[in-house]
């Protein structure tokens, strides 16, 4: 299959990653005017309206745009905001009888056994509409009570008259068997025609009653929002005369139809965050790097990343609305194809305030896109860390968003030191270096726990930011983790949406085989590999995949234990003791020895497929690289974080530094979408591919 931009009429591809505060939007026109970039405020209330706004203005710069564009990429965090917000539709749960009140139950662990006044996430259903159906198939797919069709028409009924919108059903065991589930799912299609289905053997047919069950609930839940949403901008793209498709970018970092999304939208929760790391990892292979820190901060939260050996770090399941920010355990647990991102910390809308011992805090709340920070001049009182970074001279109040956008110095400062400076009797300076450096300190302690718990040591790595506050606070975070080395891509508050550009089709599928390693049937295993690639090239829309672009993974752990890990397979019919070798370097690795003569255990089989789509690597985006002859900075003063004053910093327009500039610190490049700053000892370097290189002179702490 040809992939989008192989010069056949030189079609354009189109990208929109919407954030919390704002919208960016990437056109890559092969046959006109390259890379065409536009970064504007979301619209909270309705986020396709700054998409569309964006896309109207692109059209009036660009001809026959609508007409030439063959794919259209799209990022949205909107299921992940109707959970956290409880936006999302009203949802019922159909599950066996006994077995209601899972979502509570859940894995019967306290992720804070000191807190005495721990909380747990609101359950997305109520228990008045978690419904009990009669039936029951046993853990290796016998039927041992039939489905009781009365049981189902009670559940009918009650269902109609709470007016529900959407129902997950689950029942127990369905991963080995789902005739139940398919049978209740026909019957309530027939008679409630316009409610919206999820039946969890088909999202997740995998072990885990709770896990397999929460995300059935929450992929319910947000079904027909995002049906109706996806549905809406669709429908107004081709209004605008736009012919192409519509894909939206995974959670895992690859793309998938609009169909797929609308029927499975709890797969897109993060989606775009996965995608800024799935360029981290492209850049790093570009560029050689074996350790990477991918760090993207933006309006509302900043997360990280590990890419090592040229792999993003990817997971099977994650939490979202959490009780308590970075608390593993204390949100809702989702079973879904991820990067393995990591919330470390606040982003540049983020509120600062007093807690209630009158200590400094910043986040988790957000003045997001209206009113957002103080300094915006839209209302915003509340301080944030936008604010912070403008009082301290980091980001000029001219040159915002290229000037587009002015910001109020004053405003910014009255904000800080009415809510932080005068209580604490701080100058207002002093304050916003508190709020600035905090939110570092947080992010390195978040990187910290997280590099332990993949044994990797912060030192070994080289930091990667983007998000239009990554590259401001990117030297503050590296200095306290002791990297030495820190890249700014080209273009880094778009990079997200850049990196779609050169994001995959990606499907991952699983089943659970659950059985001991020693009696391993071979047959068996190569035939359920191939049903699950048969399975994914049905979703990558092609007839065959070449064997370099799917991969297969094995979950094992050791008999009795309940926790596994991933085990990467080397080819479709892997030997025995091939697989225990496998399964012992990863154990290893992660906990520093291996069990002797305890049985290992496989649990589920895993393949992930790819197919490129649009077909652009990144060298195709050096075009956009920095351009122009050297020139001498200017100057301005900015807050110095050794002597805690404010010094002449070196101001330099990154369209202005050509390849191998360099710059010596203290210096801040500015660029219409972000700020990079350099406070400590080093210097600035540009590479032959426009790319930012920031270097320590002496080591942080």
């Amino acid at each position: 299959m040809a992939t989008i931009g192989d010069g056949q009429g030189n079609p354009c591809v189109v990208g929109c990653d919407i954030g919390g505060t704002f919208t960016d939007i990437v056109v890559w026109d092969p046959g006109g005017s390259g890379l065409r970039v536009f970064k504007l405020l979301t619209t909270p209330q309705d986020p396709s309206e700054g998409f569309l706004r964006g896309v109207d203005e692109l059209v009036s710069a660009i001809p026959r745009l609508p007409a030439r564009t063959a794919v259209l990429l799209h990022a949205t965090t909107l299921a992940c905001n109707a959970i956290i917000e409880r936006k999302g539709s009203r949802t019922a749960l159909l599950t066996t009888a006994g077995f209601r009140d899972i979502l509570e139950i859940a894995r019967e662990r306290r992720y804070d056994m000191h807190d005495i006044f721990i909380t747990y996430p609101k359950p997305l259903v109520p228990r008045r509409w978690r419904i009990e159906v009669r039936e029951r198939i046993l853990s290796d797919g016998e039927i041992h009570v039939p489905l009781a069709a009365e049981s189902l028409d009670e559940a009918i009924e009650k269902l109609g008259a709470e007016n529900i919108a959407s129902v997950a059903i689950s029942f127990l065991h369905s991963y080995t068997n789902p005739t139940h589930e398919q049978l209740a799912a026909d019957v309530l299609r027939a008679a409630l025609p316009d409610v919206a289905l999820t039946v969890s053997s088909q999202l997740l047919p995998e072990i885990g009653e709770y896990e397999r069950t929460s995300t059935a609930v929450a992929n319910a839940y947000v079904k027909p929002l995002m049906a109706a949403y996806l549905g809406k901008v669709e429908e107004r793209l081709r209004q605008r005369g736009f012919g192409g498709r519509l894909y939206i970018v995974l959670s895992n970092g690859g793309l998938t139809s609009s169909a797929l999304a609308a029927e499975y939208p709890i797969r897109v929760a993060e989606s775009g965050p996965a995608a800024g790391a799935m360029g981290a990892e492209v850049l790093a292979r570009r560029l050689g790097l074996d350790r990477v820190l991918s760090f993207d901060m933006g309006g509302t939260t900043a997360k990280a990343c590990l890419v090592h050996d040229g792999r993003l770090s990817r997971a099977h399941e994650f939490e979202i609305a959490r009780e308590a920010r970075f608390k593993k355990g204390s949100g809702i647990a989702l079973r879904v194809p991820v990067v393995d991102l990591l919330e470390i910390g606040a982003g540049g809308g983020s509120i600062a305030s007093r807690n209630a011992i009158g200590m400094l805090g910043v986040g988790p709340e957000s003045a997001g896109a209206d009113p957002g920070p103080a300094c915006y001049g839209r209302g915003g009182t509340a301080p944030t860390v936008t604010d912070a970074d403008l009082v301290l001279g980091y980001l000029s109040p001219a040159s915002f968003l290229g000037g587009r956008m002015a910001l109020d110095v004053d405003a910014a400062r009255t904000a800080i030191e009415t809510s932080i400076a005068t209580p604490l009797g701080l100058a207002t300076p002093g304050a916003a270096w508190a709020m600035h450096d905090l939110v570092n300190e947080n992010m390195a302690a978040a990187a910290r726990v997280h590099f332990a718990e993949k044994a990797e040591e912060p030192a070994a790595y080289t930091l990667v930011a983007f998000g239009g506050a990554g590259p401001v606070h990117a030297a503050g975070l590296a200095w306290k983790l002791g990297i030495r080395h820190v890249i700014v891509p080209v273009s880094p508050g778009l990079f997200s949406a850049l990196s779609f550009l050169t994001a995959p089709m990606i499907y991952e599928a699983v089943r659970t085989y659950k059985v001991p390693l020693s009696e391993l049937d071979a047959v068996t295993l190569e035939k359920l590999i191939a049903n699950l690639l048969e399975e994914a090239m049905h979703f990558l829309e092609v007839r065959d995949l070449p064997q370099t672009d799917w991969d297969v993974s094995l979950d094992m752990r050791y008999v009795g234990q309940g926790y596994d890990v991933s085990v990467p397979l080397n080819g479709a019919q892997p030997a025995r003791a091939d697989i225990a070798g496998a399964f012992d370097r990863v154990y290893e690795r992660l906990y520093g020895r291996i069990l002797v003569g305890v049985e290992r255990e496989i649990i589920n089989v895993r393949l992930a497929a790819r197919r490129p789509l649009v077909g652009l690597d990144t060298a195709a985006l050096e075009g956009q690289r920095p351009r122009g002859a050297d020139r001498e900075a200017v100057r301005r003063p900015a807050y110095d974080p050794l002597s805690h004053a404010f010094v002449p910093f070196r101001v330099a327009k990154r369209h202005a530094l050509g390849p191998g500039t360099q710059l010596d610190a203290p210096c801040i490049v500015e660029e219409e979408e972000s700020t990079t700053v350099l406070p400590y000892p080093g210097h600035i370097s540009v590479d032959r591919h426009g790319n930012l290189h920031l270097h320590f002179a002496g080591a942080g702490r």
